[in-house]
């Protein structure tokens, strides 16, 4: 099977998915490059993540998280949106209580329309 869009890391799997090829990187090279971009290019010392709920939106959390502690910079805080209509306005407000310059976000498309 080939995947144009597929990018969630349990799939590099070779034991349970021995035939599956993906024309996209990974959520670790996209996780690697957002940090690379951060650390090495700004001054940006700390970042915040949201991230839907998902293969998609857990993973690319979770990768950043790996690829952010390995260059030493912090995560000043990150939300998983369960149920983003409640959600939101939590995360608004602990957006502006932080006054971070930086927010990533991992969500699909349906995620970010919700």
């Amino acid at each position: 099977q080939i995947s144009y869009a597929s990018t969630s890391l349990d799939l590099d799997d070779r034991e349970a998915y021995p035939y599956f090829l993906r024309t996209v990187p990974s959520d670790q090279f996209q996780a690697k490059a957002l940090v690379d971009i951060i650390v090495d290019s700004s001054s940006w010392k700390y970042v915040g993540i949201i991230a839907s709920e998902g293969n998609y939106g857990e993973g690319g959390l979770s990768a950043f998280l790996t690829q952010a502690s390995n260059k030493g910079f912090c995560v000043a805080f990150q939300h998983k949106l369960h149920d983003p209509n409640h959600a939101v306005t939590q995360v608004i407000e602990h957006i502006s209580e932080t006054e971070l310059s930086v927010i990533v976000l991992f969500s699909d498309v349906k995620g970010t329309e919700e």
